[in-house]
């Protein structure tokens, strides 16, 4: 009931498309990326303000 409401009312679909899945994997590896960039870039810009 939930799924054909929101297929009415978004277009949504039970099944994704390689295109969607592709996405969505490429989406979590630039997250994760930038989760680690950010990370380097705080830890180092607290050890230069630490000396």
């Amino acid at each position: 009931m939930l799924g054909q409401l929101l297929h009415i009312l978004i277009g949504y679909q039970a099944r994704s498309t390689a295109i969607q899945r592709g996405l969505y994997l490429m989406t979590l590896v630039l997250i994760g990326a930038g989760m680690k960039w950010v990370g380097a870039t705080t830890l180092t810009s607290s050890m230069v303000s630490a000396r």
